[in-house]
């Protein structure tokens, strides 16, 4: 099976004004990414942002720059999915494709991801036939929410993987 849970932590709610500092992505069969990113010159930090994932702004400036990050990520897609377009799916497409397909075009030139991800919430809620279900399946993650983007990834896989096996 293939596929590829994304998620990102950030210092704000969208690429225009704050930045990407954490990506986590698991692929359905197991491969892992992760990297941390010093957030860009001249971006904001929203406190509010920092206490959620409970970092500070000293410990961001030691992140590696975005560039080192970005350059491993697409390496990694390339290493697993040798060039094919894979499905991506995250528990917020809304706001994690936004910072993903902007760091990628910026970073890398290109979004090897295509211009759409899919919402496990939505999945969920379709195969339960109740639109109001859809924040039911976090219930299924076995990893712990922490806001790392790699905890993060790896419980919305753990919990996919479970759906996609009763989709079946």
């Amino acid at each position: 099976m293939q596929g590829l849970v994304i998620d990102v932590e950030s210092t704000g709610q969208h690429p225009v004004d704050y930045s990407c500092i954490q990506i986590g992505a698991v692929d359905l069969n197991g491969a892992e990414f992760f990297c941390k990113m010093r957030p860009l010159p001249g971006k904001l930090i929203q406190p509010e942002a920092m206490n959620a994932i409970g970092l500070t702004e000293e410990e961001l400036m030691d992140y590696p720059e975005a560039s080192i990050g970005m350059k491993a990520f697409a390496e990694f897609l390339n290493d697993t999915y040798e060039g094919k377009r894979v499905t991506s799916w995250s528990d917020n497409p809304a706001f994690d494709w936004q910072f993903i397909n902007a760091y990628l075009w910026q970073f890398h030139g290109s979004n090897p991801l295509g211009f759409s991800m899919r919402r496990i919430g939505d999945f969920y809620a379709g195969l339960q036939h109740n639109v109001y279900a859809a924040s039911k399946w976090k219930k299924l993650r076995d990893t712990k929410h922490t806001h790392n983007a790699l905890d993060d990834a790896r419980g919305n896989v753990e919990a996919l993987r479970k759906i996609l096996e009763w989709s079946k």
